[in-house]
C-alpha cells in the first residue's frame, strides 16, 4: 500500500505515482470540475483527499485523457456520458465506466470528437459483457445510424489503466 492509501481509498498523489500521470494534471480534474464527484472522504486544509477505489478509477480515466491532449469539454462531455448522468434510479452495475471498472477487458473510445463508447467482456461470474454503442457527446449531435465508420478514433484501456492503480 502507498503511504497515502488507506482502507483501499486512492489519494491524488496515489493515482498520479501508481499511472505515471503527473500530479498536476490529476489535481486538475478534481479542481477544475472536469468530473463531479462526491466530496472526498477526507475534506478539510491539510488533510489528504482520498477517495473510493471507483472514483479514483474515474479520476484517472479523466487525468489520462487530459494528459492524452484530449480537451478538457471533450473529458467532461466522455465522463459525463458514461458515468456522471446517470442519477439515483440508475442501478451502478449498469453505469458504463462502473461496468468498465468491473470488467475483465474494456476499452473507451472517443470517435472523431462526437461519440463516445465503452465496451467491455465479462468477468466470470461478476457480470455480463456490455458494449454503450457511440453515445453522442452533444445533445446536438444525432445518435450515429449502424453504417456509423469513424475516420478518428481515440482509444483508452481500461483494463490496464485498473491495473496500473492496482485495482
Amino acid at each position: 500500500m502507498g503511504k497515502h492509501m488507506t482502507h483501499n481509498m486512492l489519494s491524488l498523489a496515489d493515482i498520479a505515482v501508481r499511472t505515471g500521470l503527473p500530479l498536476r494534471t490529476v489535481r486538475y480534474c478534481i479542481d477544475h470540475s472536469v468530473l463531479p464527484l462526491a466530496e472526498p472522504s477526507t475534506v478539510g486544509r491539510g488533510k489528504v483527499r482520498e477517495y473510493l477505489p471507483q472514483e479514483g478509477f474515474a479520476i484517472a480515466t479523466a487525468a489520462l485523457l487530459l494528459d492524452a491532449g484530449v480537451k478538457r469539454n471533450l473529458v467532461t462531455a466522455c465522463i459525463f456520458e458514461s458515468a456522471s448522468k446517470y442519477g439515483r434510479e440508475y442501478r451502478i452495475e449498469n453505469i458504463p465506466l462502473h461496468q468498465a471498472f468491473q470488467a475483465q477487458q474494456a476499452s473507451l473510445r472517443i470517435a472523431d470528437g462526437l461519440y463516445v463508447r465503452i465496451d467491455g467482456t465479462a468477468k466470470s461470474g461478476i457480470q455480463k459483457s456490455f458494449d454503450t454503442g457511440w453515445m453522442p457527446l452533444n445533445q446536438r449531435v444525432p445518435k450515429p445510424d449502424a453504417t456509423y465508420a469513424p475516420i478518428v478514433i481515440t482509444t483508452v484501456d481500461l483494463t490496464a489503466l485498473r491495473k496500473s492503480l492496482g485495482l
